[in-house]
């Protein structure tokens, strides 16, 4: 029972790190902080914004900013108050007059009363008289406000000039005292603590800034001033068109009027960056922007941008609307990335990339976050989501297009075969559990407080709205996917849509193909966006008829939500080993609900099928949004071929097999003994895709049997499933390496170094000792460097773990910053772990927000420390929105115990069969 109850306390604290705050990896990542949950926050529909003339005027010295906002508005309807929102805002003057080109003669009402709701966050004008139905006003306020300490609204962030880095008494002491001392009579020897003025206004932050109709749905053009410190360079979503002096020591900037667009989508960007330039084919302006001393690391992100632009232009035919895009950098952004029209901002790891220094992943990733916020030009700027019920329409479509994006202009990569290892599968993963939500909500009002908004930024709306989209492409085929996407963009531009639109559009287009007649994309999709989870098909084959029968139900990693009824419209594709054809990803039949108009049972029968010594594989490409589970003939088939020559099943379709079963076996849909024979033929294995979920689930297995007494025969299975791989890479990359040969390369030496491989070990120690030797002179290569501080710290001296913090300290290199901090989490030492977790607490070292989620999530992996990971957790603050992760953080605690209870027994015994 100790053992049991140390797992789940490891396990629970390893869940709440991992989900809250929400995922870094390719979502927002949003740590949304409500001062209460808000209900009943909608605006009234009786007034509509047309244009904002907005001058914003930050005080850095005392954190403070002024501003002055006209707003014309147009009365849908007569009104007696006028009702927008702010937060944290001073209101100091208003007045409500017509606009000067108006030429109505009417008497303008005057404001009476001024009163806020600080629940809706909303600001409600009390008017002597009432508003004309169908006549534009002119609203006039003035306001100040608080910089923000929390990336919400207008934000001041401080970071170190590595320039100046000699110039510090004391690293630490300028860390310490940055957030204080800045700008509040700074000594010289504080002269390169400097700081970067930015908003972030999605989703519900403009409000913080300016009084406005911050909503999405309530578009408008903006007209903007930016009023900066003389010796600093403001940016915008547009070209700036004057710069004026106001006295000696401001500029007032000048910008052009906007497109037509949300309030989230407003960008304001003071800094003392420099820029690299380059062009689109179609003449847009591209600037990259970051710290003078960081610029020449943003040479790949400024190669990338043009031709993804370019490359979206041409799949949404529809040309970039402004004239100009900038990129900048954000020190510690709290996101990977936000879309601003025409202004996109970025985390240092999304901008930033060190060709030596900087992992091959990383690098991937940065591609990745651009290519999606550069989708999001078109999908979320130019057609919005009328409300956030619809996020996953925005979010969904860039986390698929940002593959379509990168393969176009990274082709070698080869990464749209990894969407479903990465982004698919975590998008199961988090849609196995009770606690999901669907897709998309099907009524607005039940996304009507800040709080739920919130919490809408998670891996469904992002991973598993791109799974169905893809899944969508597929089905309809990419020539009538694209054809209706252009439609859509075409007739929806510079409005809002529903999910409903997007599916009107796609019918339209399928219309025109036969094959595609009889099929309802809205009643298809339906079943997938409106409904929690996703099934796992079982095919059981008649091997006498040559026929084979599929069934669906719910996948569930709670057992108790497998049999709860829920029914999908599944494409099913499948292709056989005597007739090979794995680029046909067609739906060839359909396997429908049982409630369905056209049909009144669970199943379809397939006829025609192979003789029984051949082997089938439903979901060809993996591109449906489901699980498979065979009979255990057709599984035995599948494994045989797997084991003689796994080549003759194309590389995806490998990697699927492996996650299906093993977590078949996980959920209790198949047996372990099954599942680990299949594991088995990756002593053979050489591919990237199918190791790296296979890694996946062997280390969910590796945290359960941790603190068992057949942990030691597990460790045994996993060194000699690595012996032939780890051989064949070795410990260090060649030249000639290709992408995904570098990816598993690191991926096979932090396992084998985990699994203590002693020639990974000791490459490790060697490689950790030279630098050490060179006093950090000797760069490790980024690829190698996480596990080389790992295995060393872990195995070594604490001399060796001191020699890393410093370097960690003294390094201005974000991506060896995150490795150096992820390998000093391996150590085995309690007094020493606890020294980094509480570092990583006080805020006085330069960890960031994304250096100390990637850290938790090691220690979680590495050490059986749970005290220390749960100290950790409690010491930081749980918003409202975190109930969910809570929620899923418990559910998770309890199947792991079941797991345990239920394949304690026959792991050991297959093991012991296994394993001499």
């Amino acid at each position: 029972m100790a053992s049991i109850h140390i797992t789940v306390l490891l396990h629970l604290a390893f869940v709440c790190v991992w989900m809250y705050p929400a995922c870094p990896r390719l979502t927002k990542g949003y740590n949304f902080r409500s001062e209460r949950s808000v209900s009943k926050a909608r605006l009234p529909s009786s007034i509509a914004p047309i244009h904002y003339t907005l001058e914003i005027q930050p005080f850095p010295n005392n954190d403070t900013f002024q501003g002055m906002v006209s707003i014309i508005l147009h009365a849908e309807a007569p009104s007696s108050n006028i009702t927008l929102h702010s937060m944290h805002l001073k209101i100091q003057e208003t007045q409500l007059q017509l606009p000067m080109n108006s030429n109505e003669h009417l008497a303008v009402p005057n404001v009476k009363r001024l009163s806020h709701d600080d629940e809706s966050q909303q600001l409600i004008l009390e008017l002597d008289q009432g508003l004309n139905a169908g006549i534009d006003y002119e609203l006039k306020m003035r306001f100040s406000g608080q910089l923000s300490s929390d990336f919400q609204g207008l934000y001041k962030a401080i970071y170190k000039d590595s320039n100046g880095t000699e110039r510090f008494e004391d690293e630490v002491k300028c860390i310490e005292v940055r957030c204080f001392i800045y700008c509040k009579g700074v000594t010289s020897n504080f002269q390169y603590c400097r700081y970067i003025l930015f908003t972030q206004l999605e989703a519900t932050y403009a409000r913080r800034v300016f009084p406005c109709f911050d909503e999405p749905a309530k578009k408008a053009t903006f007209s903007l001033t930016v009023v900066r410190p003389i010796n600093m360079t403001s940016l915008s979503n547009t070209r700036r068109i004057s710069s004026m002096e106001r006295g000696s020591e401001w500029i007032a900037d000048s910008y052009e009027t906007s497109l037509k667009m949300s309030t989230y989508l407003l960008a304001v960007v003071i800094c003392e960056y420099e820029y690299m330039e380059d062009s689109s084919s179609s003449g847009a302006i591209i600037r990259v922007w970051t710290q003078p001393d960081l610029l020449s690391q943003s040479k790949y992100s400024l190669k990338i941008a043009p031709p993804l632009l370019n490359y979206f232009e041409e799949f949404f035919n529809f040309s970039y609307s402004p004239p100009k895009l900038d990129l900048v950098q954000i020190p510690d952004f709290q996101l990977s990335g936000m879309e601003n029209w025409g202004l996109i901002t970025l985390h240092d790891n999304t901008i930033l990339y060190d060709s030596i220094r900087s992992p091959v992943k990383d690098q991937q990733f940065l591609a990745l976050i651009i290519s999606h916020e550069i989708s999001h030009q078109w999908f979320g700027n130019l057609v919005t989501m009328k409300w956030w019920n619809d996020l996953w329409l925005k979010e969904g479509f860039a986390n698929y297009m940002m593959y379509l994006g990168v393969e176009a202009v990274e082709p070698t990569w080869k990464i749209i075969d990894q969407f479903s290892t990465t982004t698919l599968h975590r998008a199961m993963e988090m849609d196995s559990w009770n606690g999901t939500h669907p897709v998309s909500l099907s009524s607005s009002s039940s996304v009507d407080d800040i709080d739920t908004i919130a919490s809408q930024y998670d891996d469904i709306s992002y991973s598993k709205g791109a799974s169905l989209i893809r899944m969508m492409d597929h089905v309809l085929s990419r020539e009538i996917f694209q054809v209706g996407i252009q439609s859509y963009l075409q007739n929806m531009q510079y409005s809002t849509a529903t999910v409903d639109d997007l599916w009107n559009y796609l019918n339209i287009a399928a219309k025109n193909c036969s094959d595609l007649n009889d099929t309802d994309i809205k009643v298809v999709m339906d079943s997938w966006t409106l409904q929690n989870g996703y099934p796992v098909v079982t095919l059981t084959r008649n091997y006498n008829l040559q026929s084979a029968n599929l069934t669906q139900m719910r996948f569930s990693l709670n057992k108790e939500m497998q049999n709860d009824g829920t029914q999908w419209h599944i494409p099913i594709t499948f292709t056989t080993g005597d007739a090979q054809n794995f680029n046909d990803s067609f739906a060839r039949k359909w396997l429908k609900p049982k409630n369905s108009r056209r049909t009144l049972n669970y199943s379809v029968t397939i006829d025609g099928m192979p003789s029984p010594e051949v082997w089938i594989i439903v979901n060809v490409q993996r591109t449906g949004f489901y699980r498979v589970n065979y009979d255990t003939y057709n599984w035995n088939l599948l494994i045989q071929q797997l084991k003689s020559d796994f080549k003759q099943i194309y590389v995806v379709n490998r990697a699927q097999l492996l996650d299906d079963i093993l977590n078949l076996a996980r959920a209790g849909y198949q047996n372990y003994h099954l599942a680990l024979s299949a594991s088995k033929y990756l002593k053979k294995e050489t591919e990237y895709l199918p190791w790296h979920l296979a890694f996946v689930a062997t280390d969910y297995i590796d945290s359960m049997l941790r603190y068992t007494h057949l942990h030691a025969k597990w460790k045994n299975y996993m060194q000699d499933l690595l012996k032939n791989i780890y051989t064949k890479l070795t410990f260090f990359e060649y030249n000639e390496d290709h992408h995904s040969r570098k990816l598993l390369r690191t991926d096979v030496i932090k396992q084998a170094c985990y699994y203590e491989e002693k020639d990974c070990i000791d490459n490790a120690v060697k490689v950790f000792n030279l630098w050490m030797e060179s006093n950090g002179t000797a760069a490790i290569a980024g690829n190698i460097i996480e596990t080389t501080v790992c295995a060393t710290v872990r195995y070594g001296l604490i001399h060796q773990w001191e020699f890393a913090w410093q370097q960690f300290l003294t390094s201005n290199q974000t991506p060896q910053k995150n490795a150096i901090l992820k390998g000093l989490g391996c150590t085995r030492d309690p007094w020493l772990l606890t020294r980094l977790l509480n570092r990583c607490l006080n805020g006085k070292y330069g960890i960031t927000s994304h250096m100390a989620r990637a850290l938790i999530f090691n220690v979680g992996q590495y050490n059986s420390l749970s005290q220390y990971l749960k100290s950790f957790i409690n010491q930081d603050e749980k918003p409202g929105v975190a109930a969910r992760s809570y929620t899923l953080a418990i559910e998770r605690v309890e199947a792991n115990m079941q797991w345990l209870k239920t394949n304690l027994e026959p792991i050991g015994m297959w093991l012991n069969k296994n394993i001499l």
